[in-house]
Order: structure tokens, then sequence, then C-alpha cells
């Protein structure tokens, strides 16, 4: 019994550690991809080079302010929440704001990806048979996130 009971916990300790070292790599991969967008989206002038500012920019070298269309949001369109299927495949969409890198983790895989211009997003996941959780996380260009989650079960009964 003190056997088994010892196999238990060193069977948790290592999911434990196990499910740790995925969550610091997709967090780190996170970082890493916004880090290398950032980069390529504001290059850095040159010393005596030419300035990269907007004309409008030179005259009102101020911040914008924030508007409601800058707040930040995720919406999950498809599929619900808490839905059932019989097909081991399923399309998740949704929008959010524009230039937003957006982490899903599934089962199975994990996705980075952007928005489109107008904010969309989608990308083809493939499920397992029962339940199914889908983690969804939007980052905006202030980085501020926005987390989601929805269950959807792969039912292979027939009906």
């Amino acid at each position: 019994m003190i056997s088994f009971t010892l196999h238990m916990l060193k069977e948790l300790l290592l999911a434990i550690l196990l499910g740790s070292i995925i969550g610091f790599a997709v967090t780190g991969g996170i970082w890493n991809f916004k880090n290398k967008q950032q980069s390529n989206a504001n290059p850095t002038p040159m010393a005596g080079g030419p300035s990269i500012l907007k004309e409008e920019e030179k005259e009102n070298n101020n911040t914008p302010t924030p508007t409601p269309e800058n707040i930040h949001f995720l919406n999950i369109d498809n599929p619900e929440n808490e839905s059932v299927t019989n097909k081991g495949e399923t399309t998740l969409s949704g929008n959010t704001t524009t230039n937003s890198i957006i982490a899903i983790k599934s089962i199975t895989d994990s996705f980075f990806i952007t928005t489109d211009k107008d904010g969309s997003f989608s990308q083809d996941i493939e499920l397992e048979g029962g339940i199914n959780l889908i983690q969804i996380s939007s980052i905006d260009t202030n980085d501020n996130q926005i987390n989601k989650e929805i269950l959807i079960t792969y039912s292979t009964a027939k009906f």
C-alpha cells in the first residue's frame, strides 16, 4: 500500500514538473514572438539618420489618448463553449484588438498566430476523443492580455 502511494506521489510530482515546463515554454514562446514582432515593427533610427516620425507626430509629439476603440477585447465566435461534436477537428475563430498575438493551447497542439487587419483570427484544431480544453490568450501591442477557455466534447458515438 505504501509502495503504491509513493508511486502515485512520484507520478503526481512528475506531472506537476512537466506541466510547469510546458507552461514556461509557452510563455517564453509568446514573449519571444512578441519581442521579435515589436523590434521589426518599430525600427530604431540611427544617429544622424532620417527621422521615421510621421509629419503629424513631428508637430505634435504626444502619445495618443486611449479611446474606447483602443480597449483590448477577445471574442470567440466558433465553436461554442461546452459544445459537442462528432468530428475530430474544429475551426476556432473569433476577433480581438488589431495587431494582437493569439496563443492557442489544446490537448495536442499549441499555436501562435497574429490577427488579420480587422482583428479576426482562425485556426484549425484537432480534437481528442472526450472533453477537450482549449485555452486562448490574446496579447495586444501594449502587452494587455485576455485569457479565455472553452470546452469541446468530441464524441465518437453515432448521433
